[in-house]
């Protein structure tokens, strides 16, 4: 699980075993006492929806009943393990005794234990040192009845579609709903379906279709929930496997050759029901723009500005929402796991009694009082059709940066190189306060800067943005410095303060930096000394 970690794709979004993975790296990295699920739920779990956490938290316990049982130490007789083998490329073996600390196993061909291959004695370490895989109980597995689908043998291919679709000891993949989900929901795929469907059109050759679909399929375990089931699939050069269930415990299997893949997608476009599948007014997070309408949770909300930091919604009542950047998540995905509905232009209710469209009238010419028709009758009032202006959206801060992210952007330094050790060796010089908030003031001169902050007991994070100016660094949780809503300004003797107040606590900066600040003082004479010699 960890390794699959340390090999993901990190210019995507990561999957509930990718994300497990790293909270098992997390939690040993850091000698975690509470363990990878107590690690999960502190730092990560409110990131995620309820389904999707509880699914995680079952694959990290899954994985740590494997570590356990996955140690030779833990073993019993009656235990069944999967091991390497030179012949059969692994075989399973039963333990049938222990004696002191050798293993002697009778060992099958299959994982049903009915055709016996032969017996190894094996020590604790030599199994801890080649590995091996942890099955279950040999009174279990023989009681569990092969599968409709393993005559002649399981490990026979299946034909389906007059394709050979290769299965493991699990039962074959065939339910055709299932597989139409998996070819028609293009979330991640590569080339999306109408452009899929247009090169089927165009090109009616089978073997340039099936080279098409290897391109379109991403290459990423992915799994995605369909009529209350767990799909799965995960394409490489020979086909794509497609599972049910979570693939750590999936119930069927099967992969399925591009020549079936492109049989099966030019299938579905003949019946009308490749392109059907998705509404054509679905949009992802990612794609959102200003003025398009979600629903979250039942209530509308109106884009005003989607950025690269974070997404500003508003309701009908006025009120203000922003989804900033997560650690791991860029705000999209962050909004993609909360869930929305996009909506429609045409879906949008509107009042029977609509007023009119403002109009735009040319600057130069003055404005003409009109007069509006009253449906009602009596007296009409004149209406001054008024200019239609374009603002652009204005980000939105509901909260000013507390005192650990204040801290934060001050042991950053100024934008210049070298910052912190020229600031460090300033107030190394016991100036007055007055004094280093001069120094400061020039240090930073005129500049804005962004952060990403993560608390130190890492339960939250932000964007932060600051200005520096001749008065002192305006701060704010936003993209901008400057949002509408809460920020903070320090004074340069106040930035000065709390800069005295870290260093005393030794909190301002590492050791190496005060190292360097010295020699970078000494320098300073140095040179200083030769320039009055000269």
């Amino acid at each position: 699980m960890i390794e699959r970690y340390k090999n993901t794709d990190f210019n995507r979004r990561l999957d509930s075993y990718e994300i497990a993975g790293r909270m098992l790296y997390e939690a040993d990295y850091n000698e975690f006492k509470g363990g990878a699920v107590a690690f999960f739920d502190r730092f990560e779990a409110d990131k995620f929806s309820e389904t999707q956490a509880n699914e995680i938290r079952a694959i990290i316990k899954n994985a740590l009943e494997s570590r356990e049982k996955n140690k030779a130490e833990n073993l019993k007789v009656g235990d069944v393990i999967k091991v390497d083998d030179v012949i059969f490329g692994h075989v399973y073996g039963s333990i049938k005794e222990i004696h002191k600390g050798a293993f002697h196993f009778i060992t099958y061909k299959d994982k049903n234990l009915t055709t016996e291959v032969g017996e190894i004695m094996s020590s604790a370490a030599t199994l801890n040192k080649s590995g091996f895989e942890y099955i279950g109980k040999e009174e279990n597995l023989k009681d569990i009845q092969l599968s409709v689908f393993s005559e002649p043998s399981p490990s026979e291919p299946v034909i389906l579609n007059n394709e050979i679709v290769e299965t493991s000891d699990l039962p074959p993949f065939i339910n055709e709903k299932y597989i139409a989900e998996i070819l028609t929901n293009d979330r991640f795929f590569k080339i999306k379906r109408d452009k899929v469907a247009e090169f089927f059109e165009n090109t009616p050759d089978i073997e340039k279709r099936a080279e098409f679909m290897k391109k379109v399929f991403n290459a990423d375990y992915t799994e995605l929930d369909f009529d209350g089931a767990r799909l799965g699939y995960k394409a490489d050069k020979s086909g794509v496997l497609m599972w049910e269930g979570n693939f750590l415990s999936r119930t069927s299997e099967a992969v399925f050759s591009w020549d079936l893949v492109q049989s099966l997608t030019a299938d579905l476009i003949e019946k009308g029901e490749y392109l059907d599948k998705k509404a054509v007014s679905q949009v992802y997070a990612e794609e959102l723009q200003e003025g398009d309408k979600i629903r979250i949770e039942g209530e509308v909300w109106t884009v005003q500005n989607a950025g690269t930091y974070l997404i500003s919604l508003k309701n009908d009542s006025g009120e203000h929402r922003n989804i900033y950047n997560a650690i791991d998540a860029k705000w999209y995905e962050v909004l993609d796991e909360i869930g929305f509905e996009f909506i429609p232009e045409n879906e949008l209710s509107e009042p029977v009694f609509a007023e009119p469209e403002a109009k735009e009238f040319p600057d130069p010419e003055p404005v003409q009082q009109v007069e509006q028709l009253s449906f009602f009758g009596g007296d009409t009032e004149p209406v001054i059709p008024q200019k239609k202006v374009s603002q652009r959206p204005v980000a939105i801060s509901r909260t000013a940066p507390d005192d650990e992210m204040i801290d934060y952007i001050l042991k950053c330094g100024s934008n210049e190189p070298k910052s912190l050790e020229r600031i460090v060796a300033q107030f190394q010089k016991e100036k007055s306060t007055a004094e280093n908030a001069e120094f400061l003031r020039k240090e930073f001169g005129e500049d804005g800067r962004g952060y990403k902050f993560v608390s130190r007991d890492y339960t939250h994070s932000a964007l932060l943005a600051a200005w520096f100016s001749g008065s002192g660094i305006t701060a704010a949780i936003s993209n901008t410095a400057f949002p509408q809503g809460e920020k903070i300004h320090l004074s340069w003797e106040q930035v000065s303060e709390k800069i005295s107040a870290l260093l005393d606590k030794g909190e301002y900066c590492s050791q190496d930096i005060i190292d360097r600040a010295a020699e970078l003082e000494l320098k300073d004479v140095a040179d200083k000394l030769k320039l009055r010699r000269a």
